[in-house]
């Protein structure tokens, strides 16, 4: 990409103020501009991606976050790296070095940024749909889906989805897994193959098992969700995240409720869907003294376990 050279003339003018000694966030276009200009004031480059490092331009070497410098400044230069590997790298100077980044990188404001584009267990995700199988889920609820899930990491446990159609989401939220090094159980529940007269009855489990291939531990439980002989393959485990995108079916939802660990969350997908009676929801919910949150930009609901 061509430099923003807006971006760069702001960038420059930090460079420039007398005595400044600086360390530069990204080895792109807009950090080998500034070597060519002020490569006696800046004294390294560092970059996340492992190719990059070791790479030397003007007597200056490309080095990882462990690396530490005498240095009065950090200049971000790469937008995608703006935000976790910037912070991770002013972490390393216990914030005591002033880090500055340019109103506007890539033709980009930095003011307000798209925190999945900063995120890399995102960055090899297909969101677009072009390569993940078939889902109800935009884009968006898939990313707010897979942020939920990773809130309810922080505890022990596996996940639950029921309701999961062609394994779109599970696709997802398994890719998020593998990518932050898990191996968690996801336990799938669903009517799949023999769901074989309904419209929408286009499951197929070869398929789904071959999309899911990339990550091992997704186990297909077929049948009705609230089948005992189903439901006691996962009873007595820990439930750290449940995605529930079906109609209330008490028997399944007090099920999920149970096992979910205190102060996880669970996403309630058909929520806003007056057809699946939400005040059923609502009202079990309100029983067990949790609030289900509604989101004014979707139909689902999210309700977290209370710790007491």
């Amino acid at each position: 990409m061509a430099c923003d050279h807006e971006a760069l003339a702001a960038m420059r003018r930090e460079i420039e103020a007398p005595g400044v000694r600086v360390a530069l966030i990204g080895f792109n276009e807009y950090s080998k501009h500034l070597l060519n200009w002020h490569s006696d004031k800046i004294v390294a480059i560092y970059d996340e991606e492992e190719w990059k490092v070791g790479i030397r331009f003007r007597d200056r070497k490309v080095v990882s976050s462990n690396e530490k410098f005498e240095i009065d400044l950090l200049v971000v230069c790469e937008y995608a790296q703006l935000y976790a590997f910037a912070g991770k790298i002013r972490a390393l100077y216990d914030k005591k070095v002033r880090l500055y980044y340019p109103p506007r990188l890539h033709y980009k404001p930095t003011v307000e940024i798209n925190v999945f584009e900063q995120d890399g267990i995102y960055n090899q995700i297909d969101f677009s749909k072009h390569q993940s199988p078939m889902s109800m889920m935009e884009p968006n609820k898939l990313k707010f889906l897979s942020e939920l899930m990773r809130a309810g990491l922080k505890s022990e446990g596996d996940i639950v989805e029921m309701g999961c159609y062609q394994g779109g989401s599970v696709w997802h939220l398994a890719h998020v897994l593998k990518n932050l090094g898990e191996t968690r159980t996801i336990y799938m529940f669903d009517v799949f193959e023999t769901h074989m007269m309904h419209p929408n009855a286009t499951m197929c489990n070869d398929e789904i098992a071959r999309r899911l291939s990339f990550y091992p531990h997704c186990v297909r439980l077929e049948g009705l969700v609230n089948d005992n002989n189903l439901l006691d393959q996962v009873r007595g485990k820990k439930i750290c995240f449940a995605h529930y995108d079906l109609g209330f079916i008490p028997e399944a939802v007090e099920f999920l409720w149970d096992h979910l660990n205190p102060g996880a969350p669970m996403v309630l997908d058909n929520y806003g869907h007056i057809a699946i009676d939400p005040w059923d929801l609502d009202e079990f919910f309100g029983q067990r003294g949790a609030h289900i949150i509604r989101l004014p930009w979707s139909e689902q609901g999210i309700v977290f376990k209370p710790c007491n």
